[in-house]
């Protein structure tokens, strides 16, 4: 195992600049992301959670400027960087450290009461996920929509090295989530098949990635023929298949409830905003969701904003049971 595990400030500044540049991965999961959180109404709070060095907050920033992003990291070294990237750039994003993991997070943390959130390849770093998830729900509004991205698949010896303690099935995904307290919207997969060659790929050469970062692998061919793999590879994730059961990502959309998942009165809040939406609202529900389908900034202001949301709740509910037929 690696000595990285457990150490997030090493983990960090060792691996931190995997996660930029031309890593198609982090592209496709934004896209994702995007699609997952539906659409979004005016100045709301967004909470990206285990935001590491602050990439998916600031791309969550980039979609949807009159929001408040707010990251929650466990290391400091994960902060400093996000707080000096976001410096840099001129990005009003907000980070806080803060261990997901504690039993009782910091009151900063606990202040947040994000209306949307996002937990995007975290899980897989951590022995006890629910505990993590569960303490989140302390930073998030009730009704906050949480969008989860987690890594299916086999494990390579790379993705032992950077710290994957374990990788997610959707059945696995769907168990952590309902026993964090959360009302599972959906869980399923996507990236079939240029993901999971991309991932076969990554696990063929996991021993000789580990070795490029520790730097006993330094060849210059090799680096550029990896830099061409990767924009060969960016190009492809666009014609994967829409989401299904092959594809090695891994994929949540979950609500923190009012009250306890195992009541009703959830599904009754929920069946009740759904039968008032005016026409007017289910059209400009339906814009928004083309919007943001289609790669666009869409930040609307209304008091629909809730109701609204909830019809895309109901598509994600009547597409997972059609792709469970």
């Amino acid at each position: 195992m690696s000595d990285y595990l457990d150490d997030w400030d090493s983990h960090w500044a060792s691996f931190g600049d995997l996660s930029a540049g031309l890593n198609p991965a982090n592209r496709l999961r934004e896209r994702i992301v995007l699609r997952m959180l539906g659409p979004i109404y005016g100045p709301v709070t967004i909470a990206d959670l285990g935001s590491g060095q602050g990439d998916m907050a600031f791309f969550l920033k980039s979609q949807y400027p009159l929001a408040t992003v707010v990251g929650v990291e466990h290391s400091a070294v994960g902060v400093a960087r996000s707080r000096r990237f976001a410096a840099e750039r001129g990005i009003d994003v907000q980070f806080i450290e803060g261990d997901l993991l504690s039993t009782v997070p910091r009151e900063e943390v606990r202040l947040i009461a994000a209306e949307y959130a996002v937990c995007s390849e975290v899980l897989e770093h951590v022995d006890d996920p629910v505990t993590l998830l569960r303490n989140a729900r302390t930073c998030l509004a009730p009704k906050c929509r949480l969008v989860v991205t987690v890594p299916g698949g086999p494990r390579s010896a790379f993705d032992r090295h950077i710290g994957h303690r374990q990788h997610f099935t959707p059945d696995r995904l769907r168990a952590v989530l309902e026993d964090a307290g959360y009302e599972v919207l959906r869980s399923t997969r996507t990236g079939f098949p240029f993901f999971n060659l991309y991932r076969l790929t990554v696990i063929i050469c996991g021993r000789r990635l580990a070795a490029r970062i520790d730097g006993s692998d330094s060849r210059g061919l090799s680096r550029t023929l990896s830099r061409v793999m990767l924009r060969i590879f960016n190009g492809l994730f666009h014609l994967n298949l829409p989401l299904g059961s092959l594809g090695w990502q891994v994929i949540g959309v979950a609500l923190n409830p009012l009250l306890p998942p195992s009541n009703n009165v959830v599904a009754a809040h929920e069946a009740t905003d759904r039968g008032i939406l005016t026409e007017s609202e289910e059209r400009a529900a339906e814009r928004s969701e083309k919007c943001i389908n289609s790669g666009s900034t869409a930040v609307l202001v209304g008091k629909q904003g809730p109701k609204a949301k909830s019809v895309v709740d109901e598509e994600l509910l009547a597409g997972e049971s059609r792709s469970e037929q």
